[in-house]
This record gives structure tokens, sequence and C-alpha cells, in this order.
């Protein structure tokens, strides 16, 4: 599957010559519902994501809400852009992990994705419960948050990766009170001032990627994007988009 990243020069710029791509955390994304459950009030503080979209048409509100009035590119990726898949967690969900830990600690860093965003019709449809209850047992289970969004935004058709600030599931007793006491230890992985990470690109993907210019690009910006893939990528293909606007 391939998937598609629509973004400004500035930030084609960041990418190309730091070759990371940003997690955004998703109490700092465009759509404030995103993330939001109905049992967890600080859900959008333990995960951070970097949105793409499936579609393979370029698109015209895409253009416009994500690359500066259209005067921006579109990336085409492979999935793999974060490295090969490694490892199956929670559900299937794809995974690799990383020896780097971008919240401190000694533990690996799990990216998990490409995961296809669910498209509902009503609030209360995306805004799942993250704690459930089995015999005598609670759980708190952080991954199913940000798998949803309301239809309004079922255009973009995303798929995006995911990097939760803990790796782990919460269990305990569903008497008593120690689920409430590990549920209490989950705000020290809620780091405030972290409001977006950088992830380093997979090498092999980046190189096979391909850049469209926005219908706005003129000849002067296309001079400085093509100036951008010679200095850092120029193994990327740059064509141009051909829809037409004024």
């Amino acid at each position: 599957m391939n998937i598609y990243h629509y973004t400004s020069i500035k930030n084609l710029a960041l990418i190309l010559e730091s070759k990371k791509m940003k997690f955004t955390r998703l109490d700092n994304v465009n759509d404030p519902y995103d993330g939001t459950v109905n049992d967890y009030e600080s859900s959008q503080k333990l995960v951070y994501v970097s949105c793409f979209t499936k579609r393979e048409d370029d698109s015209l509100p895409m253009w416009s809400m994500y690359t500066n009035n259209m005067n921006g590119v579109r990336i085409k990726f492979g999935h793999n852009l974060f490295g090969e898949i490694e490892n199956k967690f929670w559900n299937g969900t794809a995974a690799r992990e990383r020896t780097i830990n971008y919240f401190g600690g000694d533990e690996n860093t799990v990216i998990f994705g490409p995961i296809l965003i669910e498209y509902k019709s009503n609030v209360n449809d995306i805004q799942c419960s993250i704690i459930s209850e089995g015999p005598g047992l609670k759980l708190f289970d952080p991954l199913r948050i940000g798998l949803y969004k309301l239809d309004d935004w079922s255009f973009e058709e995303e798929v995006r990766y995911k990097i939760l600030s803990f790796n782990a599931m919460i269990g305990g007793p569903r008497e008593g009170s120690v689920f409430e006491e590990k549920m209490e230890q989950v705000k020290e992985y809620i780091y405030e001032d972290i409001k977006w990470i950088l992830v380093d690109l997979y090498e092999p993907a980046l190189k096979k990627a391909e850049i469209l210019l926005g219908p706005k690009v003129d000849e002067a910006d296309e001079i400085i994007i093509r100036a951008l893939v010679e200095k850092y990528l120029p193994s990327i293909k740059v064509t141009k988009s051909e829809k037409k606007v004024v």
C-alpha cells in the first residue's frame, strides 16, 4: 500500500534535510475530537500520531487544507516508511520497535501502523471506551485511542502511525484499589511539555518516495523544490499536479 502526505514547501525542506517525520500529540491536531474517549479525560495526551492518506488521486480539499493554499507538495511513500514490520501488538496491529525512547526510561519505543481510520456518524460513536471489565478484572487499553473520527473527515481516507507515551496495557482486579492505583501511575506518562516528537524515516523507503507539486506551485517555488531534492535526496521523482485552479 502506498500512502501520501500533503505538506508545505518549508516542511518538505525540514523532512528532506532531517530525514525525520513529525508525530503530533493528539490534543494538538486539527480535529478537537481526535483521540477523545468516554472514560479517560486525558486520553489525547497519551498518543502521538503522524498522518497520511491512502487516496491515490490528488485531492483539492487536501491541497487546500495542508499545503499553504495549494502551494506545497504531496509526498508518496510506501507503508514501510518507518521500517519493516517487526511484530504484531494488540489485536494484530502492525508495529516496529525503536531502540531510542522518546520519553526517557529504558524501554524501546513502539511505532504502531499503518492504521486505517474508521469514520463514524456522531461523537458518541467515536468516543469509545478504553477501560473494559472482564470476570473479576479491569483493563486499560491505550492502543484504542485515536482509531475513529467523524464522517466529516472521511474525505481524507486517513492512514496514521501512532506512538504511545508508554507501551503497556494496565490490568488489575475489579474489586479493591489495585487498578485505581495503577491508573494514577498513568499520569506520570503525560508529558505536558512534549507536544510533538521527530522520528527517523527508513532510508530505503525514503529513497523510493515521490513528490507531486501542488496546483499553485509557481516556477520559482518549483526551482526551490527541485534544488532541495537534488541536494538531499536526488533519487526522488518530482512531477506536477494536473489540477487546474485559479
